[in-house]
């Protein structure tokens, strides 16, 4: 697959996620709907696992960006119907909040980290409830090198400035818990912020999804913004 997308560019997708933005992409001179592109990325998911199992995976919890708005959960919703897959959408901050089971700070801030910059949010924990306050966006100017860029030090200053613009947060315990490439470098400025701060791996938000219990099929409704 490497070497086609060397190859022929225009006829290979490396991220397929990474349209949303467009309703349609064109493939090798055709035009092809986002749904049809992801989905079949779901699809291939969804069969491997039921082959594997031998059991029916047509329902899940599809972990959805803090940062997207309504017109991209819509869209990746969507790809999943394409998959046959029932989805209920979960915003990553909330899992991240929940993937460290050592973690029952009052306040977390999580941090997702992407090529493009950091997504960083400000949850709140109420015995087992988790919400989402505040999110912010930290784009990188130089995605090449952070330190130049000055990355790390800004998203330290975006969880200050979460922290600082909701004065309930200034009592509790806190926790910084960061997610992506790159993660030990925002924990090393929180450290130097002395902000408690803890790398997360990927595949701990991955299971804290698949701890989550699925609705009822009669009411498949959940807050994006709660768990």
């Amino acid at each position: 697959m490497d070497d086609i997308a060397r190859e022929e560019p225009d006829a290979v997708i490396t991220e397929p996620w990474a349209l949303v933005d467009c309703a349609q992409s064109r493939i090798d001179g055709v035009a092809i709907d986002f749904e049809e592109i992801a989905g079949a990325t779901l699809l291939r998911a969804r069969r491997w696992l039921e082959t594997q199992d031998g059991v029916s995976a047509r329902r899940a919890h599809l972990i959805i960006p803090t940062s997207w708005g309504n017109v991209r959960i819509a869209r990746a919703l969507s790809a999943a119907t394409y998959a046959s897959i029932e989805a209920i959408p979960v915003r990553a901050a909330l899992l991240l909040s929940d993937a460290l089971n050592s973690s029952f700070a009052k306040w977390n801030y999580t941090v997702e980290l992407s090529n493009k910059g950091a997504t960083v949010s400000l949850i709140q924990r109420q015995q087992r409830t988790l919400t989402i306050i505040s999110t912010r966006v930290v784009l990188r100017v130089d995605p090449d090198d952070d330190r130049i860029d000055g990355f790390p030090s800004r998203v330290a200053n975006s969880i200050l400035g979460l922290r600082d613009g909701h004065r309930p947060a200034h009592k509790g315990s806190q926790e910084v818990l960061v997610c992506g490439q790159g993660a030990r470098e925002i924990v090393a400025e929180c450290d130097a912020r002395r902000l408690l701060s803890f790398p997360v791996p990927a595949q701990a938000i991955a299971e804290t999804a698949v701890r989550l219990p699925l609705p009822s099929k009669t009411d498949t409704r959940q807050k994006n913004d709660a768990m």
